[in-house]
């Protein structure tokens, strides 16, 4: 029996070594061969608000949804008048959805991705993508041209990833949303056409983030040797780090909104991005 395992084991390795750690079935086998068991809770026992702890899965899913909800509140809108200018001029953007593109994006869609609400996996929609990337890329234009996001699109699966700490505290935990690929395909092929403008007009010089061929790299790189130089002429550097918590959970919309008119984006793209939003 010993020899069994071992032999076992050993199998798992090699199967583990011909993976990449990108692939969900190399953790999944790395949970296996360190606890010798195929299944296993990925969350632990947690404690509610009240010290008691909560071990049934149903209630440690319902003690997540009312921490999470909690988290996803805005605080109480102080309009600042000094914000809300007047609008820019008209800029056109021509928002034509080509099936080229479509197909694609389709194409570059990892295997790995995780099925959304609506069941459809990766290799079923890259199976039928030849077939579908005409209506699709139309569905698209009509998306923005009635300024409507699909209400199945906006159903997400939450999914707790540990970020800190203790593992029994709830609010140590991000809730990860697992959406349509549909509707990732769609953000994309709408980010093709809309990210060039905002590169060019919206951002700003200093903005490094959510950039095409830009990255961490980069900016260490440029910091590095910015600091480099004014050492170089005697001068002083001062770091200042923030984090904004809830960040992506916390979109101020009508903040958002105001800057899309500032910069001239015409009423019917805004009108899409509110209901995206």
């Amino acid at each position: 029996l010993k020899s069994s395992k071992q032999r076992y084991f050993q199998h798992l390795r090699s199967r583990i070594d011909s993976l990449s750690q990108k692939d969900q079935r190399w953790w999944a086998l790395n949970r296996e061969l360190l606890y010798g068991k195929i299944k296993m809770t990925s969350i632990p026992g947690l404690k509610n608000q009240d010290g008691q702890w909560v071990t049934r899965a149903v209630d440690k899913a319902n003690l997540f949804k009312d921490t999470w909800c909690a988290k996803f509140i805005l605080p109480p809108l102080d309009t600042n008048a000094l914000f809300f200018i007047d609008p820019g001029p008209i800029h056109a953007i021509r928002m034509q959805f080509h099936s080229r593109t479509c197909a694609r994006i389709f194409k570059q869609l990892r295997d790995q991705c995780a099925t959304g609400p609506d069941e459809l996996s990766v290799k079923i929609l890259k199976f039928i993508a030849p077939f579908i990337v005409i209506p699709f890329s139309r569905l698209v234009s009509n998306i923005i041209e009635e300024g409507y996001w699909p209400d199945a699109w906006r159903v997400h699966r939450m999914i707790p990833l540990i970020k800190r700490n203790a593992y029994f505290e709830p609010d140590n935990y991000r809730g990860l949303h697992i959406t349509s690929i549909l509707s990732k395909v769609a953000e994309r092929l709408i980010a093709h056409v809309s990210a060039p403008f905002f590169e060019r007009s919206a951002y700003g010089t200093n903005q490094w983030a959510y950039l095409r061929k830009y990255g961490l790299k980069d900016l260490l790189c440029f910091l590095q040797c910015s600091w480099l130089l004014a050492i170089c002429q005697d001068q002083q550097i001062g770091v200042y780090l923030s984090d904004i918590k809830g960040a992506f959970d916390r979109v101020f919309a009508h903040f958002l909104l105001a800057k899309l008119r500032q910069l001239g984006i015409g009423d019917k793209i805004v009108d899409f991005f509110e209901q995206y939003l």
